[in-house]
């Protein structure tokens, strides 16, 4: 169940161990709760996700978007509560950070998912799976069939969330 992923960035040796996950998004149905919006981040939203103090170093963020990843939020009002990184082109890890690595190329209707976050405020509020969700269905509504994930087994929650979506570990 576990994929072990090395491999040799800088001269120093470097292990990640995730779980690679897949599911089948022909038939997803939107569950936005009242008083959310989920859209495509736009350049005010990219820039608050790079000024939050959870934030990764502002790089990573660009070089996601020079690579065409996509970033969808999930909102209260006009403050983003949530987000979830899509790419097309292949699976990675530490995808936008120097030593990422991109290790299952992607065909036509299929996408990768990655750096689910939910700022920690918002928390145990069933967010998460309603970003995943609604992310899933707008996937499918833009000729996306399949998609993957990565999830660290230490992380429980992502996993649950993904478990109970149908995701499906490889």
């Amino acid at each position: 169940m576990n994929r072990l992923i090395r491999y040799l960035p800088v001269q120093a040796k470097y292990s990640h161990n995730s779980v690679l996950m897949k599911k089948d998004i022909t038939d997803v149905r939107p569950v936005i709760s009242e008083g959310y919006n989920f859209r495509l981040a736009n350049q005010n939203d990219i820039d608050s996700i790079i000024a939050h103090s959870e934030a990764l170093v502002s790089k990573v963020y660009r070089n996601r978007l020079d690579h065409g990843d996509k970033c969808y939020c999930l909102l209260r009002g006009q403050e983003i509560v949530s987000y979830n990184w899509v790419r097309t082109s292949s699976c990675c890890v530490l995808c936008g950070f120097s030593q990422g690595l991109e290790f299952f190329p992607l065909r036509k209707g299929q996408a990768f998912i990655y750096d689910f976050y939910t700022y920690k405020v918002y928390r145990s509020q069933g967010l998460g799976t309603i970003i995943k969700h609604e992310l899933l269905q707008y996937l499918a509504n833009q000729g996306i069939r399949e998609v993957y994930t990565v999830v660290m087994p230490c992380n429980t929650i992502s996993m649950k969330i993904n478990l109970k979506l149908g995701y499906t570990p490889l």
